[in-house]
């Protein structure tokens, strides 16, 4: 569980993260200025595109995120089978797969993730990626935490993102509440063209307006341009972490 977690060192991981990832969008992009790190990782060019268009998708941060973790005390497995089973297609319930698993010095589990990429329509009426996702979070017996990593984003890409995952959160907890193994998730948003990133620790209550908790928890008024974070107008316990 989280309180067998700390929560600190799980926060530098990601921040450490978030300046390995900001450093290689910035060399993929052509940007030779000085960076905190000299990444080996390149974010790819589309085939094709004249315009020289880079591919961001989740791989990237799960082997940033891996390498992050050379200089911690924890170990870790990639494509952790679950201890539960899951129907996710078919018929029947099979063991999945949790992105990565980071384990303590005595091998035992301590954290699930799970890497998403891009932002999500807030029309768009297929949740089931998301919903997947988080399922395995909340019915496996040890802390988890959703890593998404977004290439740029307008004042109104976060918010439509929340909105789906808020929606999704709560169909989960409603269809497998007697499953479920906790009620605390960590959320992190690295977005790289703006080189800033969104870190919080999300404690759900039961109740009758469980989609109006999730909602004001993930609350989130900012500005921003197209190349940075103008402004943060009510950050509601969120940690916001720039690049410099």
């Amino acid at each position: 569980m989280l309180m067998d977690l700390n929560l600190n060192h799980i926060e530098r991981i990601c921040q450490e993260t978030d300046d390995r990832l900001w450093s290689a969008y910035l060399r993929s992009a052509g940007d030779n200025s000085d960076t905190l790190y000299d990444p080996r990782l390149m974010f790819p060019v589309y085939s094709g595109r004249k315009d020289g268009t880079i591919r961001v998708s989740e791989q990237e941060a799960r082997f940033v995120f891996a390498e992050s973790l050379t200089t911690t005390p924890y170990y870790f497995s990639i494509e952790t089978p679950t201890r539960q089973g899951y129907q996710l297609t078919g018929k029947r319930k099979m063991s999945a797969q949790t992105d990565l698993t980071l384990y303590a010095r005595n091998r035992q589990p301590v954290l699930n993730v799970e890497f998403k990429a891009k932002g999500f329509s807030a029309s768009a009426r297929n949740l089931s990626t998301i919903k997947k996702d988080l399922q395995k979070l909340l019915r496996e017996p040890i802390a988890g935490m959703w890593f998404h990593i977004l290439q740029s984003v307008d004042n109104s890409t976060l918010p439509k993102l929340f909105g789906a995952i808020t929606k999704s959160l709560c169909e989960t907890i409603e269809e497998f509440q007697r499953d479920i193994k906790k009620t605390q998730l960590i959320f992190h948003f690295c977005i790289l063209k703006h080189h800033f990133s969104l870190h919080k620790h999300i404690v759900i209550t039961s109740g009758n307006n469980l989609l109006d908790e999730l909602n004001g928890q993930f609350d989130f008024s900012y500005t921003v341009n197209r190349s940075s974070l103008i402004d943060v107008h009510n950050d509601n316990g969120w940690f916001v972490y720039k690049l410099g």
